[in-house]
C-alpha cells in the first residue's frame, strides 16, 4: 500500500502542470540556476565555483532565444538588483545561488538610461562539479627530546 501511495504522488508530481522540469544530472555533474544568458561581464567580481559575489553591477549578454530570460532582458542589460536586493550585496548573491528551478526572481536591469524590472522563472542545467581542493599535507618531525 505505501509503495502505491508513494507511486501515486510521484505521477502527480510529474504530470502536475506548471511544475518545472527538474534537470537530470549525469554523474560528476550538478544541476545550477539558469537563467537564460551565458555570459555575464563584471570588471569587478569574485568567482567562488559557481557562485559570483559582484562588486559592481555587470552586463549580461549571450541571451538564449530559448532560455527564461528571452524577451525579458536585452543584450548587455546591466543588473542592478534581483527581488529588489542590490547585486553587490551577499544577499543578492545568495539569491542567485541558491534558486531553484521554478522560482520567480524580480531582475531589476538598466539599458541605455532605462531602468526595468523583468521577472524570470529559474530553470536549471547541468555543469561539471568543480575540482575538489586539494588540501595541504605537512608533515612534522618531532626532534628527539621535544614535547
Amino acid at each position: 500500500m505505501r509503495s502505491l501511495i508513494q507511486l501515486f504522488a510521484i505521477a502527480m508530481l510529474a504530470f502536475s502542470p506548471g511544475l518545472p522540469a527538474q534537470e537530470a544530472c549525469s554523474a560528476g555533474q550538478q544541476a545550477v540556476p539558469y537563467f537564460g544568458w551565458y555570459v555575464t561581464a563584471c570588471t569587478d567580481c569574485s568567482m567562488r565555483g559557481y557562485y559570483t559575489e559582484y562588486l559592481r553591477p555587470p552586463r549580461i549578454s549571450s541571451i538564449r532565444a530559448d532560455g527564461p530570460a528571452a524577451g525579458r532582458l536585452q543584450e548587455n542589460d546591466l543588473l542592478l538588483a534581483v527581488d529588489g536586493l542590490s547585486i553587490i550585496t551577499p544577499e543578492a548573491w545568495h539569491r542567485l545561488r541558491d534558486a531553484k528551478s521554478g522560482d520567480a526572481l524580480r531582475f531589476t536591469v538598466s539599458n541605455e538610461g532605462t531602468t526595468r524590472d523583468e521577472t524570470i522563472r529559474v530553470a536549471s542545467r547541468c555543469l561539471p562539479l568543480p575540482a575538489p581542493a586539494h588540501p595541504r599535507i605537512i608533515m612534522m618531525r618531532r626532534r628527539r627530546g621535544s614535547i
